[in-house]
């Protein structure tokens, strides 16, 4: 379990608000109109925190900026694939 290892909490509180259908069937420019957003806000963007985001698939990043977005632009944002 990665975050054992980093010696870090997981984050499981992330939802599409707005997703057109699946990524792999749109166009880059429907894939950035996606958003997501926080069921829990107590994780939005802290000052001293780092929020790294594990996906399995990195193709135009727009899952990563729709995190990025929802968590109101964090300072420390790392993607990992």
């Amino acid at each position: 379990h990665i975050a054992s290892i980093l010696g870090c909490q997981i984050m499981n509180d992330l939802q599409w608000a707005y997703k057109k259908g699946p990524h792999k069937y749109l166009s880059k420019e429907e894939r950035y109109l996606s958003r997501m957003k926080l069921k829990d806000s107590r994780w939005r963007s802290r000052m001293d925190t780092t929020y790294v985001l594990v996906d399995d698939i990195l193709t135009t990043g727009a899952t990563a900026h729709a995190v990025y977005e929802a968590l109101l632009r964090p300072r420390h944002f790392e993607v990992w694939t």
